[in-house]
Formats: C-alpha cells, structure tokens, sequence
C-alpha cells in the first residue's frame, strides 16, 4: 500500500508518527552537551627563553637555533615555528593530534633542560606554556593619544588607570597590555672613579644586579673593558 494510501486512511496513526519524532528530537537536542566556549586540549607548547642584552641575531644563533635542533628531533613533533627578538627566544612546538597534551609539555621540558648548560651562560630560565583555548582574550582593545601624551606616559596611564578597573570587572581573569614604551633607566659607569677606587666595570654591574635582583639588567657592548 502506497505510503500517501496510509496517510489518507490512517490520519491519526500519522499524526503520532510526527509527534513521536518531534519528542524524540527535542530530547535529543536537550540532552545534547551544549557549550558557548568548549574545552579544548591542543598539543601546542610554547618555550620562552630569555638572553638580556642580545640583539636578535645573538638570540637566533645562540638560542634559538640550539632548542630547534634539539626539540625537532622528539617523537610526534608536526611543526615548530621560532621567533628572535631582542632579548628573548619564543619556540612554538606543535605535535600531532595523538599527543596527549600533558605529556607534550613533559617531552619539552626534559629536552630544554639537556640543552640549557650548553646555551650562554647570561641566559635566563626558560618559561612554558601550554597551549590553551580557554586562556584566549575574548576581548582586545586599543587606545591612542590625540597627541597629549607621549607613548611611555599613555602606557602608565593605561596601567594605572585601566588595567585595574578591568580587573575589578567580575568574570575577568587577566588584563594584558602591549606596546607603548617601558621606562629604562641607562646608568653610566664613570671609568676614572672606578679606577680611582679600584672597582672594575664588572664589579659595578654586579653590584646594580644585587642590588636590583627583579630587574632585568643588560650590559652595553664594551661594558666591561677597562
């Protein structure tokens, strides 16, 4: 019997057939897990390492290069992308899918750490992080001066002012700011009354480093020659 047969002579048998698959999918789509930002675990790790007072090209050679050999050759690796800057080295490892995540970050430890008493000796403790979804900004702003303000001033006003409102926002976790200018203070060794006490240039920087322990310091090129 042709099924438009069933419909005119069983109208009601039909109509139940359309009800009972309207409950079925409105349980279904009721009991489907539903949310607006997800969960997900990616096998991406990212390794800062920093070198106070290199340029770039230090970073790359030095740094940089060195962690790449090493990290390229571990198991399940796809892809590894690096960037030098002044300063510090930023190495993106990214394995497959299959690799568990906490055992990602594990594997890239254990290699930084074989290569570390091989790196310069000026060169910082290295900084991971786990790639994560979750940690992404939802929200970026930018702010300019109309010219009132130079970029070191419109920065502290953004870290005085701002980042504090923000982080009084409830559901806020962090508040990052970039660009503008950092304050820097450039001291000056003055060689004749180094001499004249007989204190090195190495000796003075030392005791800024002492005296400074949470800064970050950098020797000019010829800091140390007397």
């Amino acid at each position: 019997m042709p099924i438009s047969d069933v419909a005119i002579n069983q109208p009601v048998f039909i109509t139940m057939l359309m009800l009972l698959a309207v409950v079925i999918g409105l349980l279904a789509y009721s009991s489907r897990p539903v949310e607006l930002f997800p969960s997900i675990s990616v096998p991406v790790v990212v390794v800062a390492v920093p070198y106070p007072g290199a340029g770039p090209e230090s970073v790359a050679d030095q740094v940089t290069r060195p962690l790449e050999e090493t990290l390229n050759t571990m198991a399940g690796v796809d892809q590894i992308t690096s960037t030098s800057s002044e300063g510090i080295a930023q190495i993106q490892v990214q394995f497959v899918e299959s690799v568990d995540p906490n055992q990602a970050i594990q594997n890239v430890r254990e290699r930084v750490s074989g290569v570390m008493p091989r790196l310069p000796s000026d060169v910082g403790d290295p900084t991971f992080f786990q790639f994560d979804l979750d940690s992404f900004p939802v929200l970026q702003a930018a702010i300019a001066s109309d010219g009132s303000l130079s970029p070191l001033e419109l920065r502290e006003l953004i870290e005085d002012v701002f980042v504090p409102s923000l982080q009084r926002v409830e559901g806020v976790g962090d508040v990052q700011v970039n660009g503008g200018q950092v304050r820097q203070i450039n001291v000056q060794l003055d060689l004749a009354r180094l001499q004249a006490n007989q204190v090195s240039p190495a000796q003075g920087i030392g005791a800024l480093h002492r005296a400074n322990p949470n800064l970050g310091l950098a020797k000019q090129p010829g800091a140390n020659k007397t």
